[in-house]
This record gives structure tokens, C-alpha cells and sequence, in this order.
């Protein structure tokens, strides 16, 4: 049976895991619903240019100024959309690039201990002892 330090330990680690992995999932969503909005105000924009398009086309009267400042307005949120796009993306490959040394260094501590308890290893273990006593029986 574990003793009560040994189940500390593994609930403490396991708070620690969700915790980490839920501020990991908040951090994704507010990234994704800062784009998200992103892409809706600059649709409302495109809304607004066909809207005054179709006006100045119907009527006749310029709408340049305010068409102008409306594509502005479309091109800076297309600017921020992929700067937004980019932090996403870098956060994506710095997950991947997490995961992969995690699973790297699962991956070596598993082929260490596999080593260790090897036939071998276990052989050069005792001869190694065995020539330290021959070296402190000598002296």
C-alpha cells in the first residue's frame, strides 16, 4: 500500500498538470476570440464599403472619402488578423516543440533505465566493485 506521501506527491503533481494545462487552453481561446472578433469587425467593414458602394453606384454622389477610410479601416484589421494568425501559430509550434522534448526525454529515461537494469550493466556493476575491493585489499 502507498504511504500518504507518495499519494500527496501524485495529487499535488496532478493539480499542478490541470492547472498548467487549463491556463494552456484559456491562453488558446483568448487568442482565438481576439481573431475571431477581428474577423467580424473587419466583415462589418466590408459591409459598410459595399453598402456605400451600392449607394454612390445607385445615386450618383461621391462616397469616396468615407470609402477610403473604410478600406483603411479593412486593411489595418487584415494587418492585425495576421499578426494575430502569427501568435497562434508560434504558440502552436512552440506546444509541438514542448511536447517533442517531453516525449524526447520520456523516451531517454526510459532507454537509461532499461540500461541500468540490463544483464550487463548489472555484470559491470559487480565487476567494478569487485576491482575496487582487489585495489583496497592491495593497499
Amino acid at each position: 500500500m502507498a504511504n500518504w506521501n507518495e499519494i500527496g506527491a501524485k495529487v499535488s503533481h496532478a493539480a499542478t498538470q490541470t492547472v498548467r494545462k487549463t491556463e494552456e487552453i484559456a491562453e488558446t481561446a483568448t487568442m482565438q476570440l481576439k481573431l475571431s472578433m477581428l474577423t467580424s469587425k473587419r466583415d462589418k467593414q466590408f459591409e459598410k464599403l459595399g453598402k456605400l458602394t451600392y449607394k454612390q453606384l445607385k445615386t450618383g454622389e461621391s462616397h469616396a472619402e468615407e470609402i477610403a477610410a473604410v478600406i483603411s479601416q479593412i486593411d489595418t484589421l487584415g494587418a492585425q488578423i495576421a499578426k494575430q494568425k502569427g501568435k497562434i501559430e508560434r504558440a502552436k509550434a512552440e506546444k509541438a516543440a514542448e511536447k517533442a522534448a517531453a516525449k524526447e526525454k520520456k523516451e531517454q529515461e526510459k532507454q537509461a533505465a532499461e540500461q541500468a537494469d540490463s544483464p550487463e550493466s548489472c555484470v559491470k556493476e559487480v565487476q567494478e566493485i569487485i576491482d575496487s575491493n582487489k585495489d583496497t585489499s592491495n593497499n
